[in-house]
């Protein structure tokens, strides 16, 4: 379908609305909206197609349903370009977006990778936007912050406790080397 003129079939004004609800409560991947709106339109695709049946009015065939399916899909692909090209769905955006709520959240940034790239994002848009966030001054203060929270005070004596810190924060996506990089400052700062 040709969207320069601006006036979309019924059946694609409903995918339309629907894609437009969902960028309206936040920003989504491309991917993500993909699911959602097959997943919404297929549910209501089986549904009404259950309850024709279970009445008996109509009979469908397998192959009318996969005609059906795979016109879906190309509609869905159709509108999700076409919030693109309005700018309406921004995968940088929503990476920016997403890395910045992860972070307060006290997510280190291979967490944040793994589950950007698990989301459909291209890993140039990722790597772009996560240059800011492996800076290890801000790493190391959002992950002192993030013990003291949990933990309180870091005893780095203790190997028990030093074992668990270590396993909670490789959890929440910081690296080895940053991690140990935070225990040789607290010793340090016992030091003095």
């Amino acid at each position: 379908m040709n969207y320069k003129k601006e006036q979309p079939l019924l059946f694609d004004k409903i995918i339309l609305d629907k894609a437009v609800q969902l960028l309206a409560q936040r920003n989504h991947t491309e991917l993500e909206l993909n699911q959602k709106l097959w997943l919404f339109f297929s549910k209501k695709l089986s549904r009404q197609m259950s309850s024709a049946f279970n009445q008996s009015e109509y009979d469908y065939s397998y192959s009318q349903h996969d005609d059906f399916s795979l016109n879906l899909k190309n509609k869905i692909s159709e509108i999700v370009c076409y919030c693109q090209q309005k700018n309406w769905l921004n995968e940088e955006d929503f990476v920016a977006d997403y890395i910045a709520m992860r972070q307060r959240k006290g997510f280190g940034y291979k967490r944040i990778e793994l589950e950007l790239k698990q989301k459909g994002v291209k890993s140039e848009i990722i790597r772009s936007k996560l240059i800011n966030l492996s800076s290890q001054k801000t790493s190391l203060e959002q992950i002192t912050n993030l013990i003291q929270r949990r933990y309180g005070v870091i005893n780095v004596s203790d190997m028990k406790q030093r074992q668990k810190i270590h396993r909670f924060l490789l959890n929440r996506g910081f690296s080895h080397q940053l991690i140990q990089r935070l225990y040789n400052a607290s010793l340090d700062e016992d030091r003095q």
